[in-house]
């Protein structure tokens, strides 16, 4: 009988990874491979192959695999204990749980269920190719950025999953993310991997990240599936490609705005908001540079307006209306302190460029697009 020694933040994280993919079986497959613990949770496009290590109280057969067992959702907590150790011992047709600690014992019995053809097989570790292995603070900031576009919350159907995608621009070091009238770019130097990400799978690659012991995430891919991988644990985040068609890559040439003004992103923000809340009948909001001031229109009433400066202003300056909703939302997206807003580029004089000012290149840089409205007739 196999009994293996876990220490409870170690087997609460595994468990935490691997229900990061909702099982459509309502259970997770846990296997005991050596001194690892595997755990396995699959859904239609995904699964999750969580794995921590145990302390081994008994010797183990060579090469030992145990057979598959499978734990309901609701109780997985049994396995996250607050107590100083848990012990699993592994038995013909049952798992024991005891935890231990501060004179405390707890212990339950967990039979072992019958395997039913709808359950997938535990896969293998799949073979990888070419490894990136990324930071995990500046991978998560640049798929924060892209998110600002990539649409998330309306990538439900096939057919959405094969439109909204982030696209990854290895040449550039770049990931581009679109939505109908807005568009962000996030560079992130050293970063040459072409790879193409469905919108709904950016939360779970953030999640999975986020819950990483080290500070980094390696990424490979084959001609079916995404993986994230943990370079220290071995646990593996597998999202299923839906194909798409990669647009080709665009970039503004920053030096052709003819007007440039740094404004404070909070006092941003707020006449945003203001703005979203004054309008009534139209999310049309406009904007003007007058004197070092950004003012905000509804028509003719002015609605706000806040001290900006005016690096360089050209013709009219920034003037021109914009849909308030999808502007706002993009200041929020911007880091604390100074948001760069450019306007009238020579080759797309309709579209604001807004980004965070900063006197130092930060790890990943971000740029949003806007295209501004047309003027009624």
């Amino acid at each position: 009988m196999p009994k293996f020694k876990f220490r409870p933040e170690d087997l609460r994280r595994c468990f935490v990874m691997a229900k990061l993919v909702k099982p459509k079986t309502n259970d997770i497959c846990l296997r005991f491979v050596g001194n690892r613990l595997v755990l396995f949770c699959s859904d239609n496009r995904s699964y999750s192959r969580a794995e921590t290590s145990a302390e081994v109280l008994d010797k183990l057969p060579d090469n030992y695999k145990s057979e598959d067992y499978y734990i309901t959702l609701d109780r997985s907590a049994l396995f996250d204990s607050d107590l100083e150790s848990v012990t699993i011992s592994v038995n013909e047709k049952s798992l024991s749980i005891q935890a231990v600690g501060e004179g405390q014992t707890r212990s339950a019995v967990l039979k072992k269920r019958s395997v039913t053809s709808r359950r997938p097989p535990v896969p293998e570790k799949p073979q990888s190719g070419k490894k990136f292995t990324l930071n995990t603070t500046n991978f998560d900031l640049l798929l924060k950025q892209v998110s600002c576009s990539a649409q998330i919350r309306e990538t439900k159907t096939d057919e959405a999953m094969r439109v909204n995608q982030v696209h990854f621009y290895p040449e550039s070091f770049c990931a581009v993310s679109n939505a109908r009238y807005y568009g962000s770019v996030a560079f992130l130097p050293g970063f040459d991997m072409e790879l193409s990400i469905v919108s709904s799978d950016i939360p779970t690659i953030k999640a999975f990240c986020a819950r990483l012991p080290g500070k980094e995430v390696s990424l490979f891919q084959d001609n079916s599936r995404l993986y994230a991988e943990d370079p220290i644990t071995g646990s593996i985040l597998a999202l299923s490609k839906v194909s798409c068609n990669k647009p080709p890559l665009v970039l503004l040439d920053r030096n052709e705005f003819k007007t440039l003004i740094i404004a404070d992103q909070i006092k941003l923000s707020q006449s945003l908001q203001w703005a979203l809340l004054a309008l009534e009948g139209t999310q049309r909001v406009s904007l003007r540079t007058v004197d070092n001031q950004l003012e905000f229109f509804s028509g003719n009433q002015e609605l706000s307006k806040i001290p900006v400066s005016c690096v360089h202003v050209q013709n009219d300056g920034l003037r021109a209306d914009f849909p308030a909703k999808f502007l706002a939302s993009i200041v929020r997206y911007i880091g604390e302190g100074r948001v760069a807003l450019r306007f009238g580029h020579t080759k797309a004089p309709s579209v604001l460029e807004l980004s965070q000012h900063c006197e130092e290149t930060p790890p990943v840089e971000a740029f949003h697009y806007l295209q501004s409205m047309k003027e009624h007739k």
